[in-house]
C-alpha cells in the first residue's frame, strides 16, 4: 500500500523553469503577439489621420522699470499654475473659440464637426482636441504651448490659433475686468448728481456743490477710460500655429509595436502565473515526498536519437544506462518475489512515454539474461506495435498452454481470451515476447474484467522472469487499478517538467483508494540541464559506442 507523506514542495524561483516555462509556451506567445499587433495595425490603418499645429504665448511680468509708465499702466494679476489650462477647458473660452471658428476660413461641414467635438469635450470634461503645455519658472512666467488637434492640416492651424486668440481675450478682460465695474460705478454717480442738480435752485450753494463733485467723478471715469485703453493682460502671443505637414495620428507601426509588446507581457505573465499555479515535477526530489521511491530517470531523446527507434536508443548511448540503473533498481525493490514478477506500467495522463518504457525496461531486463512477456492492455491507444515495428521480429509463436499449431492464431490480447488455445506472441527480440492489444476498442472492460485474464497471466508467466502489462493512464481509466489487483504492482511513469503535482496526487489518490501497491516511479524525459551528471551522460560518445559492439 502506499503510504500518505507531506507534500513538500520547493518554492524557490528557479530562472531556468522560468524559461523553460517560457520556451514551452512559445508558440501560445508568439501568435498571441502577433495576433494583437496585426489586429493593433489593421485598426490603426483603418482610422482617420489626426493633424495637430501648435501656437504659443508668453507670461511676463508687467513691470517696464519706468516708474510713470508703471502708474499709468493697468495690468491683469499673475496666472496660477494651471489657470490658462482650466480656462481653455472652460465655458467662456469654448465659446469664444466656437464663435472664432464660425469666423474662419474652415468649411462649413468642418466647422460643424469641430463645434460639436468641442462641446461634447466640455460636456464630459475631457478635452483632447485642445491641449496646453506650461513650460514655467519659479514666478509662473514662461512659455504656453497651445495644440489645436483636427482632421485637416488647416482644421489644426485654424483651431489653434482661435483658441490662442480666445485666451489673449480671456486675458485681457481679467485686466479690465476692475475697470469696467469701476466705470459703470462713476457712470452711475454722473446720472445721479445730474438729477440731483435739476432739483435745485441756479446759482445756489448746493448747485455748486453739485457741479463741483459732478465735475470730480467725471475726471476720475475720464481717467478710467485711459486706463481701461492701456490696459494689458499676462500673456503675449509669441508665435502663431502654422499648418503641419504630417499627421501625428494613427501611427500603425509604433501601435502594433506596444500592442505587441503588451500582448508578450501579458502572455508571458500568464504563462509564467498558469505555470507557478500548476506546479510540475521537476526532478526526483519532488517525487520522493510522495512516499515512493523512484527506481529511474530516462533522458528525453533528441529527434535525431528517435529515428533510429526507441529500442535501438535503448541498446546503446545514453538511454542504454539509464534502463540499466532502471533494472537494477527495479529488481531490488522487488527482492523476494515469488515466482516471476508481474507488474503494471502506466502514468497518470497520456503522453508520458508508459509505452517506451515498458518496451525499453524489457530490452534491459533481457539484455540481463531475463525472459520477459510484454502484454498491451492499452485497447484504447495500443503502442507496443508502433514501438517494436522498426526491429525485424523473429517470429510468432504459441504461448504456454496453447497448441503449437493452431489452425486459426490468436495474435492479440482480445482473441486470446476468446481462444486461449491457439494464442501466440510475437518475439521481437531476444528473450522478449510481446502480445499486441489488438483493434482499438472504445471500452476495455470485456479484457479487464474477464476472469480468464488473471488465470491466462498465471499460465503464461511460468514461462517468463517478468511480465510488463502496458495499461492505461490512470486519471484516464480504471484499468491498471483492475489489473493491478493481481500483479505485484504499478510502475508509474512520470514526464518531467510536464506532469503536475495535482496528476500525481490525484493519481496516488486513485490506487490508496483502489487498494493498490505502487512499487515506484520512473521519472521520464528528463533534460540534461537538470540532470546532466546522471548515468554518465558525460561519458557517452557514439564512436567509443561502436568500438564496444565491435568488440
Amino acid at each position: 500500500m502506499l503510504e500518505q507523506t507531506p507534500n513538500v514542495r520547493n518554492d524557490d524561483i528557479d530562472i531556468v523553469k522560468l524559461f523553460g516555462t517560457l520556451r514551452r509556451n512559445a508558440l501560445l506567445i508568439g501568435i498571441s503577439v502577433a495576433l494583437t499587433g496585426g489586429l493593433t495595425y489593421f485598426i490603426s490603418k483603418q482610422q482617420a489621420p489626426q493633424y495637430e499645429a501648435v501656437s504659443s504665448v508668453i507670461a511676463v511680468k508687467s513691470e517696464t522699470g519706468n516708474s510713470i509708465m508703471n502708474n499709468t499702466l493697468v495690468s491683469a494679476p499673475p496666472l496660477p499654475q494651471g489657470a490658462v489650462e482650466k480656462a481653455i477647458h472652460g465655458r467662456t473660452v469654448i465659446e469664444q473659440i466656437i464663435q472664432g471658428l464660425k469666423k474662419s476660413k474652415l468649411p462649413a461641414a468642418e466647422q460643424q464637426n469641430l463645434i460639436e467635438a468641442l462641446n461634447k469635450e466640455l460636456r464630459r470634461n475631457n478635452f483632447k482636441l485642445l491641449r496646453v503645455k506650461a513650460k514655467l519658472d519659479n514666478q509662473l512666467t514662461g512659455v504656453y504651448e497651445i495644440s489645436g488637434q483636427a482632421g485637416t492640416p488647416l482644421g489644426a492651424q485654424v483651431l489653434a490659433n482661435v483658441a490662442v486668440d480666445a485666451i489673449l481675450n480671456w486675458d485681457l478682460q481679467r485686466a479690465t475686468s476692475r475697470l469696467i465695474r469701476a466705470k459703470s460705478s462713476l457712470e452711475q454717480q454722473v446720472v445721479s448728481l445730474n438729477q440731483s442738480l435739476k432739483g435745485v435752485k441756479a446759482d445756489s450753494i448746493e448747485q455748486q456743490t453739485f457741479i463741483t463733485a459732478r465735475a470730480n467723478v467725471m475726471q476720475n471715469l475720464a481717467q478710467i477710460e485711459v486706463f481701461e485703453k492701456a490696459a494689458t493682460g499676462t500673456l503675449t502671443l509669441v508665435s502663431e500655429a502654422e499648418e503641419p505637414s504630417e499627421a501625428i495620428a494613427p501611427k500603425p507601426l509604433r501601435n502594433a509595436a506596444l500592442a505587441g509588446l503588451l500582448a508578450l507581457f501579458l502572455a508571458a505573465g500568464f504563462a509564467l502565473i498558469s505555470d507557478a499555479l500548476r506546479k510540475r515535477i521537476e526532478s526526483d526530489e519532488d517525487l520522493t515526498h510522495f512516499g515512493a521511491p523512484v527506481l529511474g530517470k530516462l533522458p528525453k531523446l533528441t529527434g535525431k536519437t528517435l529515428q533510429r527507434g526507441i529500442i535501438e536508443s535503448a541498446r546503446s548511448g545514453m538511454l542504454y544506462e539509464a534502463i540499466g540503473f532502471l533494472r537494477v533498481s527495479l529488481m531490488s525493490y522487488t527482492e523476494g518475489t515469488t515466482g516471476p514478477r508481474r507488474l503494471v506500467v502506466s502514468s497518470s495522463r497520456s503522453g508520458e512515454g508508459k509505452s517506451s518504457v515498458t518496451a525499453s525496461l524489457a530490452e534491459g531486463l533481457a539484455n540481463s539474461g531475463l525472459k520477459v512477456l510484454i502484454v498491451d492492455l492499452d485497447l484504447h491507444r495500443p503502442t507496443q506495435h508502433k514501438v517494436w515495428s522498426q526491429i525485424k521480429p523473429l517470429g510468432w509463436h504459441s504461448l504456454p498452454g496453447a497448441d503449437s499449431n493452431p489452425s486459426v492464431p490468436a495474435r492479440d490480447i482480445q482473441t486470446a481470451l476468446t481462444n486461449p488455445k491457439a494464442a501466440q506472441a510475437l518475439q521481437v527480440s531476444q528473450g522478449i515476447d510481446m502480445l499486441p492489444a489488438g483493434i482499438p476498442q472504445r471500452s476495455a472492460s470485456h479484457v479487464i474484467n474477464n476472469s480468464k485474464l488473471q488465470e491466462l497471466l498465471d499460465r503464461w508467466d511460468k514461462s517468463y522472469d517478468v511480465v510488463l502489462l502496458d495499461s492505461p493512464p490512470i486519471l484516464a481509466l480504471a484499468d491498471a487499478l483492475t489489473v493491478s489487483r493481481f500483479t505485484q504492482g504499478i510502475l508509474m511513469v512520470v514526464e518531467a517538467n510536464q506532469t503536475t503535482y495535482a496528476n500525481v496526487e490525484a493519481t496516488l489518490k486513485n490506487i490508496r483508494t483502489a487498494g493498490c501497491h505502487l512499487i515506484g516511479f520512473v521519472l521520464n524525459k528528463v533534460t540534461s540541464r537538470k540532470d546532466g551528471y546522471y548515468y554518465y551522460y558525460y561519458s557517452y560518445r557514439p564512436e567509443a559506442e561502436k568500438v564496444r559492439k565491435q568488440s
